[in-house]
């Protein structure tokens, strides 16, 4: 079964030891094997919550999260020291389409206006500023 943490627990951000005790609780009314996708959810320094470590070395959990190698690495250390399988914390990475700026869209148009006036000849390209402009300023 698959899961986004965010339906086991309405929130932005778990930073302390009690919003871990309440995944548990909402892991155990589940009661089966689940893969939980951590994404929208602000995860901070959970190694130094107790419940987040017996979410992991208690239940048949795996946690799933999205460009976040850091966090899983760290998460992966402690899982090392404290004795927990460190399979159960992975990281998937996801490449996300960048949206263009308004400034980089601006330049592509004006870029493409300016192509028109380029003459090519013999592999060699000629803008006569004449024939867009008609008046220059400094800057």
């Amino acid at each position: 079964m698959e899961k986004k943490l965010k339906e086991l627990y309405q929130v932005d951000t778990i930073s302390q030891d009690n919003s871990w005790e309440r995944v548990i609780r909402a892991v155990e009314e589940i009661n089966e094997p689940m893969s939980i996708h951590v994404e929208d959810v602000n995860i901070i320094e959970p190694w130094n919550c107790l419940n987040f470590k017996q979410l992991l070395r208690e239940h048949d959990i795996r946690l799933i999260f999205t460009n976040n190698k850091d966090m899983v690495n760290r998460i992966k250390v402690m899982c090392i020291f404290d004795g927990i399988d460190d399979s159960k914390v992975e990281n998937m990475e996801v490449k996300r389409e960048e949206k263009e700026t308004p400034g980089q869209l601006r330049l592509a148009r004006c870029g493409k206006e300016l192509a028109e006036f380029f003459k090519v000849d013999c592999g060699q390209a000629v803008f006569n500023m004449k024939d867009r402009y008609t008046q220059l300023s400094n800057p």
